[in-house]
C-alpha cells in the first residue's frame, strides 16, 4: 500500500521514496500551490537568484503565476540529483503548517545560534548570487580578474589635521570626467605648500595592487584603528563588483576571517534608506532569528561585523548627516564595526574626515584588456584580431576600455557582429538598442531593419521606450534608483502589452530582501548598471518640449550627479539641439560672448570658470565637435598651464586631456603638471600618441607618481624629444632600467633638469647614465636628481669619473641611496663646480 500524504500531494500508487517526473506535477501541485510558488521554491532549496530569474522571465504573461510555478518546479528537478515525492511533500507540509520537517528544527535561543543562522543565510546569498538578469548569457560577462586598486594611505600613520589636508588636495577642483584641477603652477603648489612634506610622504606611501586582501588585511589587525574604508572610482569601473567580490570571498572563507557577519547594503534601495535600527539591518537579509542576532550585534557594539555600503553617490543628500546609515559611518552606532563605502568621487568630500583608508579603482591596464579580449573571443580568432586592430586605431575607444563594464559591452557588440561606435554615447546607444532588439527578436520573433537609435523603433515599441525613458528621468529627479514592479507598471501602462518589456528588455535586474518578519522576500528592481538608467534619462531629455529641455539643462548642467547624463545627452544630440545652443547663449552673462553658433570667444579669469569650461570641453568631445573643442582649448591655453594634483586620471580623462593639449591652435605650453594622478602606462600611451602627432611643445612635464613602469621608457624618451622638454620629473614611478636614461640624455637637445627620484634605479642603470653623460659631453643638463634609488658603491667609480670631467651640471642629488660614507667623501673630493646633495 502506498504511503499517503495527509495533504494528498502524493498520487495513488506512488511512494515517498519514488522519484518525481514533471508530468506528474501538472494536475495537483501546480494548480493548488502556484500562488505561493516563491515560498515553495525556497522550501525546496532554490536560491534567491533562481527565483529572481524565473520571476523576470515570466513577467508580462497573463498566466504569469502558473508559468512561474512550472518553471520553479522544473528548476528544482534540474538542480537536484535526487527528487522524491517525500521531499516535495515535506516542503508543502512546511509551507502550509509553518512547521519544518521533523528532525530539522533549529533552536534559535541564544545569541551564538541566532548569529550562526544569519551568517549561514548571508554565506549562501553571497556564494549563490550571480550577475545575470534573465539568463546565463545576459548581460555580457564582466572580467573576473580585478582592476588595479591604488591604496592611498592608512589613517593610523597620520594625524587628523593631515587627513583633512589630504582631503583638501584630493578634492581640489574635482570636475566631471576630464581632470581635477586646471590652474597656474603657483596656485597648484600653494594648495599643497601648507604640509608639503606630509603630502609627499602620503602619496609616496600609496601603492598599486590587484590583491583585495591588501585592502582588508589591515582591517583584521585588532590593534589597528583602520575601521572605515572609502573606495572611489569612475562609472563602470566595478565598485559594486568589488564589494560583491569581498562579500563572496568572506563567504568562501578567503577574507575577513575575524568577521562573523558581513552585510552588503545597496544604498540606492529604499528599504536600506529607511532603516532605523540594527533590527532592520539584520531583517533585510534574514527573517529568521533576526531579533536575537540584532541584540547580539548591539551588545557587542558591532565587533566582528563588516558593513559594505555600495553607492554612496546614490544616497540622498538629506540622509547623509541624519540617518541610521550616517550613524554607522560616523560610528555613532556599532563603533567596533568595519565599514567599507563605495562611491563616485564627487559625493564623498564631506566623508573624508572619517576615513581611515582610501582606495582608488583605476581600471584595466592594456595587459588586462588584451587578456580579456583573448579569453572572450578565443573561439573567434578572426573577430579577436579585428577587435585588436580596431581598438589600436581608435584611441577614444581604447580609452573607454579601462572600465570593465564598457569593455564587456564592446566585446559583446563584436561577438554579435554589430558596428562598433566611436564615443561613450554611441557605445551605450548601440548596446541598449541591440539589447532591446535582441529581446524583441527572441520573444516576438520580430525582424527590424535600420535600428540605429531609440527613436528608430516602430510603434508600439517606441511608445513603450518613451515611457521607460520618462520613468528613468523621473526616478533620477526624485533620487529613486530602485523601484518596484508595480511602480513601473503604473508609470508605463503600455509595458504589459509587449512580452519582455516589463524588465526593460533584459536591462533590469531583480534583487530580494526581507522587509518584515515573514518568510517571503520583498523584490526590488534596478538597472543592470546605473549608466543605463542615465542613458535612458538623457534620451528622455531630448524628447522634452524645448522650454523644458532648456530649463533642465540650465538647472543641472554643472551638477555632479547629472554630469554623466548631460554628457550622454550632448553625445546623443551632437550638441546641435536648439535648447543646448540657447543654454550656451545663457552662459554669455557669466563668462563669454557668443559670436557664432558656439562662439566661445572668452577669457578665463578664475578656477570656477575653468571647471565649467572643462565640463563644456568634455561634452563637446563626447559630441565629436572638434571646432568647439578647438575654441575651448585655445581659451584654456591663455596661461599655458594644466595642473592636476592627487586625483586619478582614467584613460578616458587622459584622452580628453590629450585632445585639449593638441587642439589648441597655439601648440606651445609651459607646464603639464600631473602629480600623483595614476595614469599608468596605458594613460601615457594615449598622451604619447596625441602629443607626437600634433607636435605639441611643452617646457615642463611633471609625471611624478603615476605608476609608470619600464614599459613606458621609450614613450617618455620620445615625448621628451618631440615636445622639446626642458624640465622632466618622473619621480616615484618604477623605471629602474638605465637604458632609456642613457638615450634621453644623449638624444634630447633641450633637457636641462631631470628628476628620477625614487624609481628603484639600480647601480647598473646609474653607470650607464653617467657613462652617457661623460662620453656624449652633455653640456645642457644642469640638474639631475637620482635620490632614493638603489644605487650602491658599485656606481661610485663611474660617477667620480663624470664629476672630474663635468663642466655643466650644477646640482646632483644622491640622497637616500646605499652609498657608504667613505664613497660619499670620495665623490665630494671629485666634484668641481657641481653641488652634491646626500
Amino acid at each position: 500500500m502506498a504511503a499517503k500524504s495527509y495533504l494528498n500531494v502524493i498520487p495513488d500508487g506512488k511512494k515517498r521514496s519514488d522519484e518525481i517526473e514533471m508530468r506528474d506535477l501538472y494536475d495537483k501541485v501546480i494548480p493548488k500551490y502556484a500562488s505561493r510558488w516563491e515560498e515553495l521554491g525556497y522550501k525546496l532549496g532554490l536560491e534567491v537568484h533562481h527565483i529572481d530569474n524565473i520571476s523576470a522571465n515570466c513577467a508580462g504573461h497573463q498566466d504569469r503565476v502558473k508559468r512561474c510555478c512550472t518553471a520553479m518546479l522544473k528548476k528544482w528537478l534540474e538542480k537536484t540529483t535526487s527528487h522524491s515525492w517525500g521531499q516535495l511533500d515535506d516542503a508543502i507540509d512546511h509551507l502550509v503548517t509553518g512547521k519544518p520537517p521533523k528532525g530539522t528544527e533549529v533552536d534559535n535561543s541564544g545569541s551564538d545560534i541566532s548569529t550562526a543562522v544569519v551568517s549561514e543565510r548571508l554565506t549562501t546569498r553571497y556564494i549563490q548570487t550571480r550577475f545575470t538578469a534573465d539568463d546565463d548569457e545576459w548581460p555580457p560577462d564582466q572580467p573576473k580578474e580585478y582592476t588595479v586598486l591604488t591604496l592611498i594611505h592608512h589613517k593610523n600613520k597620520f594625524t587628523q589635521r593631515q587627513i583633512l589636508e589630504l582631503a583638501k588636495v584630493k578634492s581640489k577642483g574635482r570636475i566631471s570626467k576630464i581632470i581635477s584641477a586646471t590652474s597656474s603652477l603657483l596656485s597648484s603648489e600653494e594648495s599643497i605648500s601648507e604640509n608639503d612634506e606630509f603630502l609627499n610622504e602620503c602619496f609616496q606611501e600609496s601603492r598599486s595592487t590587484q590583491n583585495i586582501a591588501d585592502i582588508t588585511a589591515p582591517l583584521e589587525d585588532p590593534d589597528s584603528d583602520s575601521r572605515i574604508v572609502l573606495i572611489e572610482g569612475a562609472p563602470g569601473l566595478g565598485k559594486t563588483v568589488l564589494l560583491k567580490q569581498i562579500a563572496y570571498e568572506w563567504a568562501s572563507k578567503k577574507l575577513l576571517f575575524n568577521s562573523k557577519l558581513v552585510f552588503l547594503l545597496p544604498l540606492r534601495d529604499p528599504a536600506v534608506r529607511n532603516m532605523s535600527s540594527v533590527k532592520d539591518l539584520v531583517r533585510y537579509f534574514c527573517w529568521e532569528s533576526f531579533e536575537d542576532c540584532a541584540a547580539f550585534i548591539e551588545d557587542t557594539e558591532g565587533k566582528g561585523v563588516t558593513i559594505l555600503l555600495d553607492g554612496y553617490d546614490e544616497y540622498p543628500v538629506e540622509l547623509q548627516n541624519h540617518s541610521f546609515i550616517a550613524d554607522i559611518i560616523n560610528h555613532n552606532v556599532l563603533p567596533l564595526s568595519v565599514v567599507m563605502i563605495s562611491s563616485r568621487p564627487y559625493a564623498t568630500i564631506h566623508l573624508r574626515k572619517n576615513i581611515t583608508c582610501y582606495v582608488d579603482i583605476l581600471g584595466f591596464t592594456e595587459e588586462h584588456q588584451q587578456s580579456f579580449f583573448e579569453k572572450s573571443l578565443e573561439s573567434l580568432p578572426d573577430k579577436l584580431q579585428e577587435l585588436k586592430i580596431y581598438v589600436e586605431n581608435h584611441p577614444t575607444i581604447s580609452s573607454l576600455c579601462y572600465a570593465p563594464f564598457n569593455m564587456s559591452v564592446l566585446v559583446w557588440l563584436f561577438k554579435e557582429g554589430i558596428a562598433v561606435p566611436n564615443s561613450l554615447a554611441e557605445l551605450y546607444n548601440c548596446f541598449i538598442c541591440n539589447t532591446i532588439y535582441r529581446h524583441l527578436k527572441q520573444r516576438d520573433k520580430l525582424t527590424l531593419d535600420n535600428i540605429t537609435s531609440l527613436r528608430s523603433f516602430p510603434s508600439p515599441y517606441s511608445e513603450v521606450i518613451q515611457q521607460i525613458s520618462a520613468f528613468c528621468l523621473e526616478k533620477m529627479v526624485t533620487n529613486q534608483l530602485v523601484f518596484s514592479l508595480d511602480e513601473i507598471i503604473e508609470f508605463c501602462p503600455l509595458i504589459n502589452s509587449i512580452p519582455g518589456a516589463i524588465n526593460c528588455f533584459g536591462l533590469l535586474q531583480v534583487t530580494s530582501h526581507y522587509s518584515d518578519g515573514i518568510g517571503t522576500p520583498t523584490k526590488t528592481i534596478n538597472f543592470v548598471h546605473f549608466s543605463i538608467q542615465e542613458f535612458f534619462a538623457a534620451y528622455r531629455i531630448t524628447c522634452l518640449p524645448e522650454n523644458e529641455e532648456y530649463e533642465f539643462i540650465r538647472a543641472n548642467f554643472f551638477s555632479e550627479f547629472y554630469s554623466n547624463t548631460i554628457a550622454l545627452y550632448v553625445g546623443i544630440t551632437k550638441g546641435q539641439r536648439d535648447s543646448f545652443k540657447r543654454f550656451l547663449r545663457y552662459l554669455d552673462s557669466w563668462y563669454y560672448k557668443v559670436t557664432n553658433a558656439f562662439g566661445l570667444l572668452f577669457g578665463i579669469s578664475n578656477e570656477s570658470a575653468k571647471r565649467r569650461y572643462l565640463r563644456l570641453f568634455h561634452c563637446f568631445n563626447e559630441a565629436n565637435d572638434i571646432a568647439a573643442c578647438n575654441v575651448i582649448a585655445e581659451k584654456l591655453h591663455h596661461n599655458k598651464c594644466i595642473s592636476v594634483i592627487g586625483s586619478p586620471l582614467y584613460p578616458s580623462d587622459v584622452d580628453c586631456l590629450a585632445l585639449l593639449l593638441s587642439n589648441s591652435p597655439n601648440k606651445s605650453w609651459e607646464i603639464l603638471y600631473l602629480y600623483y594622478c595614476y595614469i599608468q602606462d596605458i594613460g601615457l600611451q594615449i598622451l604619447h600618441k596625441s602629443l607626437l602627432s600634433s607636435k605639441v611643445v611643452i617646457n615642463w612635464i611633471n609625471l611624478r607618481g603615476n605608476l609608470l613602469t619600464s614599459k613606458s621608457m621609450q614613450l617618455i624618451e620620445e615625448i621628451a624629444i618631440s615636445c622639446e622638454i626642458s624640465i622632466l620629473d618622473i619621480s616615484c614611478n618604477t623605471l629602474e632600467d638605465g637604458e632609456w636614461l642613457e638615450k634621453i640624455t644623449g638624444n634630447s637637445s633641450t633637457l636641462r633638469c631631470l628628476h628620477i627620484y625614487n624609481n628603484k634605479l639600480l647601480s647598473s642603470g646609474a653607470i650607464r647614465l653617467f657613462c652617457s653623460l661623460r662620453t656624449n659631453r652633455n653640456t645642457r643638463l644642469k640638474v639631475l636628481d637620482i635620490g632614493c634609488n638603489v644605487i650602491t658603491d658599485e656606481a661610485v667609480s663611474e660617477i667620480r669619473e663624470f664629476l672630474e670631467q663635468n663642466t655643466s651640471l650644477v646640482d646632483l642629488v644622491l640622497r637616500d641611496n646605499d652609498i657608504s660614507e667613505e664613497s660619499k667623501q670620495l665623490l665630494m673630493k671629485s666634484r668641481k663646480s657641481c653641488v652634491l646633495k646626500f
